[in-house]
């Protein structure tokens, strides 16, 4: 059972016009902990987006995909995912061509603190986690 997220944010909005179509996403979480949560993560996410018809852009911030999970410690302490491009495996994207081309979207829990920093400064947030200042496979990080 699915529980409900809360608001979605974006940084940046993408205008298609109704014939165009969009790539086929795959959502992506990279954890050094291996846990069931990681799964009710991405699953809790995608029924969000599918309810919803939410498109998981880079630079989009989901509210409470985590929080909503009831998930001890870590839904408080990292309650929120950030999609962003997953820059650090190199990946040429899309990775097929055919219509609908597909892509991979790495899904990155933040925290409120997080959160606050990427409402005030996009790229200065994304870059934190490109330079690798912050490890976005670690869930037991602060955040």
């Amino acid at each position: 059972m699915s529980r409900r997220c809360g608001r979605c944010s974006r940084s940046r909005r993408a205008q298609l016009r109704p014939e165009e179509q969009r790539p086929r996403v795959e959502l992506v979480l990279s954890t050094i902990v291996d846990t069931e949560v990681c799964g009710q993560i991405l699953a809790n996410l995608a029924f969000h987006l599918a309810e919803t018809g939410f498109f998981p852009e880079p630079g989009v911030m989901v509210r409470d995909v985590i929080g909503a999970l009831g998930a001890g410690e870590l839904s408080k302490r990292l309650p929120h995912v950030f999609i962003a491009v997953p820059r650090a495996w190199e990946v040429e994207l899309p990775i097929d061509d055919e219509p609908p081309p597909i892509t991979i979207a790495q899904v990155i829990p933040v925290s409120e603190v997080e959160y606050a920093l990427w409402k005030s400064d996009v790229v200065g947030f994304e870059q934190r986690f490109e330079r690798g200042l912050v490890d976005a496979a670690d869930l037991r990080r602060l955040g």
